[in-house]
């Protein structure tokens, strides 16, 4: 059982296609990539990154008997399915992480936003806390055949 569906930086992934844009992880304050050492759906393997350096991360590549084809990195991230959503949890602290002068203001700024956007949260969405979960799943950055081209994004197995 899995679920994956694509995540920046996802290149033509079907997005005039789909009915959401891709997962910007870097938008959750609880989105994580998932370390070779705790790989569970896939495999480690070694990759070259944007910058051309050496790097390792959860794999997981899945074939199908059609055709389609995808591939992820694994990744771990608390969602909550359902509640009128209009912006990320952490939009304050993306945009104050980007403005930060040096890393010492980011520990202050981290916490303090964190704090500040879940006491928001939680007035406005109180049951979101109750009845979320983490989800482990595979973050898509390559996708083909019908996986690109379907209104769906993604696949979730049960």
């Amino acid at each position: 059982d899995i679920t994956a569906f694509p995540c920046e930086p996802c290149e033509d992934c079907g997005h005039r296609y789909h009915t959401d844009e891709a997962c910007a992880g870097g938008d959750s304050i609880t989105f994580q990539k998932i370390h070779c050492d705790e790989c569970s759906m896939g495999f480690c393997q070694t990759f070259k990154d944007s910058s051309g350096n050496n790097t390792k991360a959860c794999s997981i590549q899945l074939s199908y008997a059609e055709g389609s084809q995808w591939r992820a990195f694994e990744a771990l991230d608390r969602v909550y399915l359902g509640g009128p959503h209009g912006s990320p949890l952490n939009r304050g602290l993306v945009d104050s992480v980007k403005t930060a002068q040096d890393t010492s203001d980011l520990d202050s700024i981290f916490k303090e936003e964190v704090k500040q956007a879940e006491e928001r949260y939680h007035k406005t969405h109180p049951l979101a806390n109750d009845y979320s979960f983490d989800l482990r799943f595979g973050c898509q950055t390559h996708i083909t055949g019908l996986f690109k081209t379907q209104l769906a994004d993604g696949i979730m197995g049960m």
